[in-house]
């Protein structure tokens, strides 16, 4: 996002309004830290988010006529694509009777209409004249309604269309296909169709009921047509950080903690009282034997207490640490609350699949600002991807739930 920033502020420098779309999990913080990399930078540039239910965003527009757009315009890949259709088209048809009424061409305003508008909306497109997208992948389907709305900001005439940055830090190794969307809007006429990509990069088997991609060719002038109007930067060329301290812990399971993980892989199926845990599938399995290692009381029946060496350590981790703020890593909702519980002390913030929308944001928030917040608990897939800022404020992390025996 650093990159992004810059990059965006070097476009303003050279006089361009620039719209930067990103999945809308990033949205604030990548506004937010906009700010704390390039402290004073709102003093030499108008920086903006566009968000919140039609009714706000209406009045965020009615506003911006009357006293200018700001320079940089930040917005959720969503919004940008016009999810919700039915908002974009009431907004269309506001604004061209108020055009009307102020004396434009009808026949400038007829064309106003919803085909042309329901992707940006001509009020975004009016006014700016370049787009970055943060997290390129989300545009690779040429077919998705993100990557039309991308296309229809561009444009196909030279004389009119905006400019674009895609900026991503996925590889395109991954999946090949990808390329051909991300080329579609930086060099259209560079294959012109899906068929013509195909035809010179795809080694295609063909079975009795279908046809299936089974490898590539012609990589160097994918890699040029890719390139063409960009640049790949990988972690050779980016500067040095410091090498990551790993350390494994070994944790010997109490007795009765052990005897109970061994019962459920030996048995495949614990009875307690009128419940049956059922774990005869290798995933079920898996599942049940990471979640017991948090939450052994719930495997049996609650009449003997189970002592979890497991968070012996993590809290011999904690004192270690001398009041330092640490971040623990959680795959399961019961974990994690127990662990909340656990360490209400510490006034933990949680990040995790039920924590959404303006909690989730204030989660991270408090673990950043707050000094009393010590402690962050995520779930993997909630705080392990598209967060940032939790580095400017902790250097530990906890990877819990995980075994081998």
């Amino acid at each position: 996002s650093d990159l992004a920033q810059a990059h965006l502020l070097w476009l303003v420098s050279l006089g361009n309004r620039a719209i930067c779309a990103m999945p809308p999990v990033l949205v604030t913080q990548f506004k937010r830290s906009l700010h704390q990399n390039f402290p004073g930078i709102e003093a030499y540039v108008t920086i903006e988010e566009f968000s919140g239910d039609v009714e706000f965003r209406n009045r965020q527009i009615d506003f911006w006529d009357s006293t200018g757009w700001p320079q940089i315009l930040v917005m959720s890949n969503d919004l940008f694509a016009g999810k919700s259709k039915k908002e974009l088209d009431a907004l269309v048809r506001k604004r061209i009777k108020s055009a009307l009424k102020k004396g434009l061409d009808p026949e400038t305003a007829s064309q106003l209409s919803a085909a042309d508008t329901a992707n940006v909306g001509f009020w975004l497109k009016k006014n700016y004249n370049h787009l970055l997208i943060d997290e390129a992948t989300s545009v690779k389907s040429p077919s998705s309604d993100l990557h039309k709305s991308v296309k229809a900001f561009v444009g196909k005439d030279d004389e009119t269309s905006n400019g674009l940055t895609l900026m991503t830090g996925s590889p395109v190794e991954n999946n090949l296909d990808d390329a051909f969307g991300l080329i579609a809007l930086l060099t259209p006429s560079r294959y012109g169709s899906w068929r013509a990509f195909e035809r010179i990069h795809c080694i295609i088997a063909y079975g009795q009921r279908f046809a299936k991609v089974v490898g590539y060719q012609n990589h160097d002038f994918l890699w040029q047509s890719l390139y063409l109007k960009g640049r790949r930067i990988t972690k050779k060329d980016a500067l040095d950080l410091p090498p990551r301290l790993v350390t494994e812990f070994q944790v010997e399971l109490a007795k009765p903690h052990m005897e109970l993980y061994k019962r459920l892989v030996n048995q495949r199926m614990l009875e307690i009282g009128e419940k049956v845990i059922d774990a005869t599938t290798a995933g079920s399995l898996y599942q049940k034997t990471q979640r017991m290692l948090i939450c052994p009381e719930q495997f049996h029946d609650g009449e003997r207490k189970t002592e979890n060496r497991l968070l012996v350590a993590l809290d011999e981790l904690i004192h270690s640490l001398g009041g330092m703020k640490l971040l623990v890593f959680a795959w399961y909702t019961e974990s994690i609350h127990k662990l909340a519980v656990r360490y209400e002390k510490l006034e933990p913030a949680l990040l995790y699949g039920e924590v959404t929308g303006a909690a989730r944001e204030e989660s991270k928030r408090r673990f950043i600002e707050d000094p009393k917040c010590k402690l962050m608990i995520c779930n993997p897939r909630s705080g392990g991807v598209g967060v940032d800022g939790l580095q400017q404020v902790c250097s530990h992390v906890a990877l819990i739930e995980q075994i081998a025996v």
